[in-house]
Order: C-alpha cells, then structure tokens, then sequence
C-alpha cells in the first residue's frame, strides 16, 4: 500500500516508457488514415466527378479500390494480405525493441511502419479492399495511387534504412550509453 504521506508520483514502468511514444504515434496516424479514407468515401464531389484536380498536371485526389497489396499486387487476396499483415504487425511489436536498438529514428521508423500497417489492415477487414486517394501524376506518366497509410510504411522503411546504413550497429545508443564518470 502506497504511503498516503509521499507526494512523490509514481514512475511509469519501463514496459510504459518504451511504449508510450510508439502508440500514441500508431494510434494518431491510424486515425488521421481512416479518417482521411473516410472523407473520401462519403464524398458526394468525388462519387459524382471521381476525380479532385489540385494541383493541375500533377497532383489530384481520386477514390480508388485496391484489393490487393502495392501496386494491385495479390489482388483479391484481402484475407490471405489480411493474415499476413496480422502477422507483420505482432511480429515487429514482439521484436520492437530489437528493431529500434536503443536508436530513436528506429523507434519512429517502427511506429510509422505500424500504423500503415494497421490502418490498411483496417481497410481490409472493414471494407474489403483499401482505399486509395492520393494520385501524382505529369503527362503520360502516373503513380499509382496511394493513401496515409501507404505514406507512413514507405517513410517508416525509408528511415529505418537510412539508420541502418549510417549507424554503427556495434554502438549503443547515445541515449543508452552509461554516463562517464568523472575524476
């Protein structure tokens, strides 16, 4: 029982503090996923011209069902992408800690990588396929279109490579290292 008389709070545990970041991260870029998916699905301009030119001859918001995985690949294998993308997502939160290595652009570069995960997994079980709205363009040529969730996964391995390329893995983390004692 705690002492009534100690004003000091109480220290989160460490399991908290490793993971109190990443989930806010996930749980904030989920949302902001499905919501952005959400306006696109409810609106009455893009059911009606299908396409939202915003920056003309190169940007433009379209509504866009993909039942597969990048690109179209897999497609109409929503529950087989389902699993795996189940599998992905508790397999980098069991080894979360492995993967950041003490580095914090690691830690970001894994939540990023979650939340994509996890709201394209949403998609899925919820609507079937994902919805992509995000279209880039310039004369014939044309990305195919992606959603927040897609941003987040390219961003999150795109830090994660570049961490893995620039530091030394035989370190520590700075923010992991003793402190020096001094004389």
């Amino acid at each position: 029982m705690p002492d009534p008389g100690n004003s000091t709070p109480a220290r989160p545990s460490a399991w908290c503090q490793v993971w109190r970041l990443p989930a806010a991260t996930v749980v904030a870029l989920t949302f902001v996923d499905q919501l952005t998916k959400y306006a696109i699905v409810v609106s009455e301009t893009l059911a009606r011209q299908d396409i939202v030119q915003v920056i003309p001859g190169f940007f433009r918001i379209v509504h866009v069902r993909n039942p597969g995985a990048v690109w179209g690949i897999f497609s109409n294998q929503t529950q087989v992408l389902s699993v795996i993308s189940l599998v992905v997502f508790v397999a980098i939160l069991a080894m979360f800690p492995r993967f950041v290595n003490g580095f914090i652009e690691r830690g970001i570069a894994m939540s990023l990588i979650l939340s994509g995960i996890l709201g394209n997994l949403i998609d899925r079980i919820l609507r079937g396929n994902v919805v992509d709205f995000l279209s880039f363009y310039y004369k014939r040529w044309e990305w195919p279109s992606f959603n927040v969730a897609d941003s987040c996964i390219c961003i999150g391995v795109g830090i994660y490579l570049i961490s893995c390329w620039t530091r030394n893995e035989g370190k520590v983390a700075d923010d992991q290292q003793a402190p020096a004692t001094g004389s």
